[in-house]
């Protein structure tokens, strides 16, 4: 049986005038279309109308790594803007993996950026994949033919009694 998918929400409450608390809701899985943080970015605020973001859990029913991700991109920023986070509202398995993802920071050059490669280089590769699709096919194929051949000529190695069981 499968769960419902409860779509998943944020928002921006101002419970006070420096502090900013952002409310989950709903299932943020992989599953569920996750909401973009480019919307949240211009309700967070900066310093110094900013100065600290809390979570609001409560009414949130399921999270994986999406909802991580998100939390990243939400620490990211506040780090830009030197906005404090207390992260006492997060769930407590999402908070210990938070601090663990953010306790050291990255590597300059350790994320691997795509290179799109050369169209020449794609079109040599994708020849030469075919090239040896071809070969094992054909290959497949003679070793099939000469198998008929054998077995109408008499010619085949197997048990007898094995061919009409």
């Amino acid at each position: 049986m499968q769960v419902p998918v409860e779509k998943p929400a944020v928002e921006c409450l101002r419970p006070s005038a420096r502090v900013v608390a952002i409310r989950f809701s709903g299932d943020w899985t992989m599953d569920a279309g996750i909401p973009g943080f480019e919307a949240l970015q211009g309700d967070i605020g900066k310093p110094p109308e900013t100065d600290t973001l809390v979570f609001d859990t409560s009414q949130l029913t399921r999270w994986d790594s999406q909802f991580l991700t998100f939390l990243l991109k939400i620490h990211g920023y506040c780090q830009a803007q030197n906005i404090a986070i207390q992260d006492k509202g997060l769930p407590d398995g999402a908070r210990r993996m938070l601090e663990l993802a953010v306790a050291v920071p990255e590597r300059k050059g350790a994320r691997r950026e795509a290179v799109r490669e050369n169209i020449l280089i794609r079109a040599g590769r994708a020849a030469e994949s075919s090239r040896r699709y071809l070969i094992r096919t054909l290959t497949f194929t003679g070793e099939i033919a000469l198998g008929y051949v054998r077995l109408f000529t008499g010619r085949t190695r197997f048990p007898w009694r094995d061919f009409w069981v």
